[in-house]
């Protein structure tokens, strides 16, 4: 029984990360034709954690990573980039213990 609560709560905490990404990467606003977009070295600058790019002057829902291949999301708060982070270990614990609950039958 434990283990269907800590399975279902695991599938609902990844559904909840999607759902936030795909708002985070939506409230993207209309980048204005004239945006001279920042250049790497600026953008490094808005790095929270060395992980997140997190600038709310950006109007970009995605960005260039600034190291490496492929796009990021822009947060645009700290508070978003925290609850990111949240929701991404209390996946991880529920994972850990429906592992643990699964494994002690």
């Amino acid at each position: 029984m434990w283990s269907m609560i800590f399975l279902a709560l695991l599938l609902l905490n990844i559904l909840i990360i999607l759902i936030f990404v795909a708002v985070m990467s939506r409230r993207a606003e209309k980048v204005p034709a004239d945006y001279n977009p920042l250049t790497i070295e600026e953008m490094k600058k808005h790095i929270l954690w060395n992980c997140f790019y997190v600038n709310e002057n950006d109007p970009r829902g995605w960005a260039p990573k600034t190291s490496g291949y492929g796009m990021t999301i822009n947060f645009r708060t700290k508070k978003n980039a925290r609850i990111f982070v949240r929701l991404i270990v209390s996946a991880l614990l529920f994972a850990i213990a429906h592992l643990l609950v699964t494994t002690m039958r």
